[in-house]
């Protein structure tokens, strides 16, 4: 069998399938194919992924409930998610340092040319009771479980100004009393 022949057979089977046909007149009752909608559909706009962990609601104080019981520190996510506590007087506020409660943990963190933290007191035990990453020139970051009856205290000293924290959480009351982080002297 040569190429022409077998070319032949193939044309001969298409055109018996329907394929490659040319409407006749009598094909005017068909309804035409559909044809693609040359509009273009715009995706529907996505909102960036967002973990969905909220914080623990403050109350008027500011300060968060604390559960009872003891706890994993927080992921990553849930310092993101967690609002901002001080209750120090805004105007004595100490600049660029924050903190943070999620549960039972309180993250404290400055920034800027930090030369030293001293007189920590009512941190506990390191890598238990408290995380530290304290990089001078940069930051000091800690992480430290709020505990009932203990009142923590710290002083960052950085050279643009220092930060002074100061903790209260009485033996008799459900939650903190004081979270407060001002300029230090």
């Amino acid at each position: 069998m040569n190429a022409a022949s077998v070319f032949l057979g193939a044309a001969v089977a298409l055109a018996a399938a329907g394929c490659c046909t040319v409407p006749s007149s009598n094909d005017s009752h068909k309804e035409p194919a559909a044809s693609p909608d040359p509009t273009p559909i715009s995706p529907t706009p996505q909102k960036p992924f967002q973990k969905t962990t909220t914080p623990t609601p403050a109350s008027a104080d500011g300060i968060p409930d604390i559960p009872e019981g003891r706890s994993n520190p927080p992921t990553v996510a849930e310092w993101s998610n967690a609002v901002h506590v001080n209750t120090q007087e805004i105007n004595s506020r100490a600049s660029n340092c924050f903190q943070k409660v999620v549960r039972e943990w309180l993250k404290i963190h400055c920034e800027g040319d930090v030369l030293r933290v001293d007189e920590k007191q009512g941190f506990g035990t390191q890598n238990v009771e408290h995380f530290e990453s304290v990089v001078p020139g940069k930051y000091a970051d800690y992480i430290v479980r709020l505990r009932r009856g203990v009142v923590i205290t710290a002083k960052i000293y950085r050279t643009e100004g220092n930060a002074a924290v100061f903790v209260n959480w009485p033996a008799g009351a459900p939650k903190p009393v004081h979270i407060a982080m001002g300029k230090g002297t």
